[in-house]
Protein backbone atom coordinates (compact mmCIF):
# COMPACT_ATOMS: atom_id res chain seq x y z
CA UNK A 1 0.00 0.00 0.00
CA UNK A 2 2.80 2.46 0.82
CA UNK A 3 4.68 1.42 -2.05
CA UNK A 4 1.84 2.26 -4.27
CA UNK A 5 1.49 5.77 -2.94
CA UNK A 6 4.98 6.20 -3.20
CA UNK A 7 4.76 5.54 -7.17
CA UNK A 8 1.45 8.54 -7.33
CA UNK A 9 3.17 11.43 -8.73
CA UNK A 10 3.07 14.82 -6.47
CA UNK A 11 0.98 16.40 -8.59
CA UNK A 12 -1.46 13.67 -8.32
CA UNK A 13 -1.57 13.80 -4.19
CA UNK A 14 -1.75 17.06 -4.42
CA UNK A 15 -4.63 16.80 -6.56
CA UNK A 16 -6.38 14.76 -4.62
CA UNK A 17 -5.85 16.56 -1.29
CA UNK A 18 -6.89 19.71 -3.29
CA UNK A 19 -10.51 18.19 -3.30
CA UNK A 20 -10.92 17.77 0.30
CA UNK A 21 -11.71 21.47 1.02
CA UNK A 22 -14.51 22.34 3.88
CA UNK A 23 -17.18 24.84 3.24
CA UNK A 24 -15.53 26.87 5.83
CA UNK A 25 -12.30 27.24 4.42
CA UNK A 26 -13.46 27.58 1.14
CA UNK A 27 -15.88 30.58 2.32
CA UNK A 28 -12.33 32.18 4.00
CA UNK A 29 -10.57 31.35 0.42
CA UNK A 30 -13.04 33.47 -1.31
CA UNK A 31 -13.32 36.50 1.04
CA UNK A 32 -9.47 36.56 1.01
CA UNK A 33 -9.66 36.64 -2.90
CA UNK A 34 -11.72 39.65 -2.59
CA UNK A 35 -8.73 41.79 -1.80
CA UNK A 36 -6.10 39.70 -3.40
CA UNK A 37 -8.05 39.07 -7.01
CA UNK A 38 -7.31 42.40 -8.81
CA UNK A 39 -3.70 41.79 -8.52
CA UNK A 40 -4.10 38.05 -9.42
CA UNK A 41 -6.04 39.02 -12.42
CA UNK A 42 -3.43 41.76 -13.25
CA UNK A 43 -2.99 41.00 -17.18
CA UNK A 44 -0.24 42.46 -17.35
CA UNK A 45 3.01 39.92 -17.63
CA UNK A 46 6.21 41.79 -16.75
CA UNK A 47 8.76 41.08 -14.32
CA UNK A 48 7.17 43.69 -11.71
CA UNK A 49 3.74 42.36 -12.15
CA UNK A 50 4.72 38.58 -11.76
CA UNK A 51 6.73 39.34 -8.39
CA UNK A 52 3.61 41.06 -7.34
CA UNK A 53 1.57 38.50 -8.50
CA UNK A 54 3.64 35.97 -6.84
CA UNK A 55 4.07 37.82 -3.37
CA UNK A 56 0.51 37.55 -3.78
CA UNK A 57 -0.39 34.07 -3.61
CA UNK A 58 2.37 33.63 -0.74
CA UNK A 59 0.24 35.82 0.97
CA UNK A 60 -2.89 34.58 0.73
CA UNK A 61 -1.31 30.69 1.35
CA UNK A 62 0.03 32.42 4.41
CA UNK A 63 -2.94 34.04 5.77
CA UNK A 64 -5.46 30.74 4.93
CA UNK A 65 -3.26 29.06 6.79
CA UNK A 66 -3.12 31.11 9.83
CA UNK A 67 -6.98 31.19 9.58
CA UNK A 68 -7.83 27.24 8.98
CA UNK A 69 -4.71 25.72 10.10
CA UNK A 70 -4.20 23.31 6.79
CA UNK A 71 -1.12 23.81 4.97
CA UNK A 72 -1.84 24.47 1.67
CA UNK A 73 0.86 24.56 -1.42
CA UNK A 74 0.49 27.46 -3.97
CA UNK A 75 -0.30 25.42 -6.50
CA UNK A 76 -3.09 23.65 -4.77
CA UNK A 77 -4.66 27.32 -4.71
CA UNK A 78 -4.27 28.34 -7.96
CA UNK A 79 -5.72 25.23 -9.40
CA UNK A 80 -8.56 25.59 -7.25
CA UNK A 81 -8.74 29.30 -7.69
CA UNK A 82 -8.91 28.43 -11.70
CA UNK A 83 -11.66 25.62 -11.28
CA UNK A 84 -13.92 28.24 -9.11
CA UNK A 85 -13.30 30.94 -12.16
CA UNK A 86 -14.45 28.74 -14.61
CA UNK A 87 -17.20 27.31 -13.01
CA UNK A 88 -18.33 30.57 -11.75
CA UNK A 89 -18.75 31.52 -15.49
CA UNK A 90 -20.58 28.56 -16.40
CA UNK A 91 -23.05 28.77 -14.13
CA UNK A 92 -23.69 32.79 -14.76
CA UNK A 93 -23.42 32.22 -18.81
CA UNK A 94 -26.46 29.60 -18.07
CA UNK A 95 -27.95 32.06 -15.65
CA UNK A 96 -27.87 34.90 -18.29
CA UNK A 97 -29.36 32.18 -20.68
CA UNK A 98 -32.18 31.11 -18.87
CA UNK A 99 -32.98 34.36 -18.23
CA UNK A 100 -33.52 35.16 -22.09
CA UNK A 101 -35.14 32.10 -22.07
CA UNK A 102 -37.61 33.26 -19.48
CA UNK A 103 -38.18 36.70 -21.37
CA UNK A 104 -38.96 35.18 -24.40
CA UNK A 105 -41.39 32.76 -22.60
CA UNK A 106 -39.55 29.39 -23.36
CA UNK A 107 -38.57 28.95 -19.62
CA UNK A 108 -38.87 29.55 -15.83
CA UNK A 109 -37.18 32.25 -14.06
CA UNK A 110 -33.72 30.70 -12.65
CA UNK A 111 -32.69 31.41 -9.03
CA UNK A 112 -29.90 33.76 -8.52
CA UNK A 113 -26.55 32.20 -9.25
CA UNK A 114 -24.26 32.01 -5.99
CA UNK A 115 -23.01 34.94 -4.03
CA UNK A 116 -19.13 33.27 -4.62
CA UNK A 117 -19.98 32.82 -8.43
CA UNK A 118 -21.67 36.23 -8.75
CA UNK A 119 -18.38 37.60 -6.69
CA UNK A 120 -16.13 35.61 -8.50
CA UNK A 121 -17.24 37.18 -12.46
CA UNK A 122 -17.17 40.19 -10.96
CA UNK A 123 -13.43 40.20 -9.49
CA UNK A 124 -12.23 38.85 -12.84
CA UNK A 125 -11.69 39.86 -16.14
CA UNK A 126 -14.25 39.15 -19.10
CA UNK A 127 -11.58 36.74 -21.02
CA UNK A 128 -11.09 35.08 -17.37
CA UNK A 129 -7.23 35.20 -16.85
CA UNK A 130 -5.82 32.15 -16.06
CA UNK A 131 -2.59 31.59 -14.26
CA UNK A 132 -0.84 28.20 -15.57
CA UNK A 133 0.80 26.86 -12.80
CA UNK A 134 3.54 24.89 -14.42
CA UNK A 135 5.14 28.44 -15.34
CA UNK A 136 3.45 31.32 -13.59
CA UNK A 137 2.55 32.69 -17.19
CA UNK A 138 -0.40 34.38 -18.10
CA UNK A 139 -2.55 32.45 -20.42
CA UNK A 140 -6.13 33.37 -21.83
CA UNK A 141 -8.77 30.30 -20.88
CA UNK A 142 -10.96 30.51 -24.05
CA UNK A 143 -14.50 30.58 -23.58
CA UNK A 144 -16.57 27.30 -24.12
CA UNK A 145 -18.49 28.04 -27.58
CA UNK A 146 -22.21 28.48 -26.04
CA UNK A 147 -20.22 31.15 -23.43
CA UNK A 148 -18.66 32.60 -26.38
CA UNK A 149 -22.17 32.70 -28.41
CA UNK A 150 -23.52 34.21 -25.35
CA UNK A 151 -20.84 36.72 -24.74
CA UNK A 152 -21.08 37.64 -28.52
CA UNK A 153 -24.80 38.68 -27.92
CA UNK A 154 -23.85 40.15 -24.84
CA UNK A 155 -21.54 43.14 -26.07
CA UNK A 156 -23.83 43.20 -29.66
CA UNK A 157 -26.71 44.28 -27.24
CA UNK A 158 -24.55 46.75 -25.13
CA UNK A 159 -23.18 48.07 -28.74
CA UNK A 160 -26.60 48.49 -30.03
CA UNK A 161 -27.56 50.66 -26.60
CA UNK A 162 -24.60 53.09 -26.93
CA UNK A 163 -25.16 53.45 -30.63
CA UNK A 164 -28.43 54.17 -29.87
CA UNK A 165 -27.98 56.43 -27.10
CA UNK A 166 -25.19 58.58 -29.10
CA UNK A 167 -28.02 58.83 -32.09
CA UNK A 168 -30.17 60.17 -29.56
CA UNK A 169 -27.63 62.80 -28.19
CA UNK A 170 -26.53 63.57 -31.41
CA UNK A 171 -29.98 63.98 -32.43
CA UNK A 172 -31.04 66.46 -29.49
CA UNK A 173 -27.21 68.40 -30.40
CA UNK A 174 -28.68 68.85 -33.77
CA UNK A 175 -31.99 69.64 -32.69
CA UNK A 176 -30.68 72.43 -29.70
CA UNK A 177 -28.73 74.22 -32.60
CA UNK A 178 -31.27 74.06 -34.69
CA UNK A 179 -33.23 75.85 -32.46
CA UNK A 180 -30.62 78.16 -31.74
CA UNK A 181 -30.64 79.56 -35.39
CA UNK A 182 -34.04 79.74 -35.56
CA UNK A 183 -34.55 81.92 -32.71
CA UNK A 184 -31.59 84.22 -33.81
CA UNK A 185 -33.08 84.46 -37.63
CA UNK A 186 -36.48 85.38 -35.77
CA UNK A 187 -34.79 88.39 -34.06
CA UNK A 188 -33.12 89.56 -36.77
CA UNK A 189 -36.47 89.36 -38.68
CA UNK A 190 -38.14 91.20 -36.14
CA UNK A 191 -35.05 93.71 -35.80
CA UNK A 192 -35.26 94.75 -39.76
CA UNK A 193 -39.21 94.95 -39.34
CA UNK A 194 -38.56 97.75 -36.10
CA UNK A 195 -36.19 99.46 -38.51
CA UNK A 196 -38.89 99.14 -41.39
CA UNK A 197 -41.28 100.67 -39.25
CA UNK A 198 -39.02 103.59 -37.84
CA UNK A 199 -38.31 104.48 -41.59
CA UNK A 200 -41.79 104.17 -42.57
CA UNK A 201 -42.51 106.85 -39.64
CA UNK A 202 -39.62 108.99 -41.16
CA UNK A 203 -40.54 109.07 -44.28
CA UNK A 204 -44.62 110.13 -43.61
CA UNK A 205 -43.66 112.78 -41.36
CA UNK A 206 -40.69 114.09 -44.22
CA UNK A 207 -44.50 113.97 -45.85
CA UNK A 208 -46.17 115.92 -44.11
CA UNK A 209 -43.77 118.58 -43.85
Amino acid sequence: MDLKENMIPDDKKNRARDENWTQEEKDLFFEIMRDSAPIIENKLTDTNSNKRKNLEWIKIKSKLQELTGIPRETAQLKGFWRRAKLLAKKSVSQHKRALYLHATGAGERPPTPPADDLMIVELCPTDFVVEDDNNDSDTTFQLHSEDNEALYHQKLATKMMEEEHELKMEYQRRELTHQQLRHKLELEILMLEKEKQIKELEIIKRRSH
